[in-house]
Parts: structure tokens; sequence; C-alpha cells
């Protein structure tokens, strides 16, 4: 299989686009998804509707970083990383990308949808309870240039496949108006 066999979601029900990403190495799944045009994000989204993604499956044991690679449908920042560690019973995360001496890291927590079951939240709105060693030190992200960026934003994910969620940015509980993929890496 190559990333050029793997269906855009316009082109394959969500049963056979998961088959077909399972099925790849880590490699071609990274290569789908930086092919991935902008507007096929939305339409991955809609597709994903009621698959469970798992709160475990985005981390691995306490303490230990899991890196997801990811683009967006954002005019800017479109290749990032959201980095995630189980630490004290808290799931939390930041975003790694280029910009962070500029933006902030965007530091988020991870749990799971009161409202949607199977859906989980990356909550932007509030602080871990306590930092992790190795991440950024957890900052408001209501100050500076951060607020633009990750201010007030809570992202919707939903799974795809075992290694592929997609997600939805809300700020302020409207659509911000980007989607973004992400890929759970595996392999160093």
């Amino acid at each position: 299989m190559s990333a050029a066999t793997i269906p855009l979601p316009n082109a394959a029900d969500i049963h056979t686009l998961a088959t077909a990403l399972d099925a790849a190495t880590e490699v071609e799944r990274l290569a789908w998804l930086a092919r991935l045009p902008r507007d096929q994000l939305g339409v991955l989204y809609d597709l994903a509707v009621g698959q469970p993604r798992l709160l475990p499956e985005m981390h691995a044991g306490e303490g230990e970083v899991v890196i997801h690679q990811g683009i967006n449908s954002a005019p800017s920042f479109r290749h990032f990383q959201k980095r995630m560690v189980l630490h004290a019973g808290q799931v939390k995360g930041y975003n790694h990308q280029p910009f962070s001496w500029l933006v902030g890291a965007g530091t988020f927590v991870v749990e799971p949808s009161g409202e949607v079951p199977g859906e989980l939240l990356f909550d932007y709105t509030g602080l871990p309870r306590e930092g992790f060693p190795g991440f950024p030190p957890p900052r408001p992200n209501t100050a500076g240039l951060s607020r633009f960026v990750y201010g007030h934003m809570i992202d919707v994910l939903r799974r795809v496949s075992a290694h592929i969620s997609i997600g939805k940015a809300y700020r302020h509980g409207e659509y911000a108006g980007f989607h973004f993929a992400l890929c759970r890496r595996t392999e160093p």
C-alpha cells in the first residue's frame, strides 16, 4: 500500500478509509496526511461522526510522551505536533511548532466530551493542574499573541482509525473556521 492508494475522505466511507489507514505503515499514514487537501478536513470530520475516540488512545503510560503529527486547514501554522502525556492523573499537552516562541505553546488538557459520547475535547481554556518536565510551563492562552491562536478555544476530536483523528476548533462555543487532523506516532 502507498499513501496514494489510501482514498481521500470524499471518495470513501469511514470504514473503508479506516481499514486502509490501519493497514498502512506509519510512513504511509504520514504521507497521506501531508497530502490531504485543506477542504478534505471538514469532509473527514463529518464522515467520522459517531466514531468513538477513547482517551487512552491519545496517550501512553504515565509519564510517556506521545507525539501526534498534525496538519490543519488554517491559512498559517499548517504543520504542527500535539505532544501529550498522562501525568498526575491528567492527560495534558501542548502544540509544538516553529512559531511557539511568538504565539505560545497552546497548553491544553484532554478530556471526554460531556455532550457527545466518544468525542474528546482539547480544552485550552484552563490550565493543567501541574506542569510536566520537558513541556513548556503552562501559561494562560489568553495572554499576548497566544489569545489570537489558542484563546477561548476548545477542539472537538473524533476517531478516524487507530492512529488518525480529526478535529474541529471552536472559540467561545462557535466554529473557529478550521479543522485539523492528527496521526499518532508509534515509530521513532
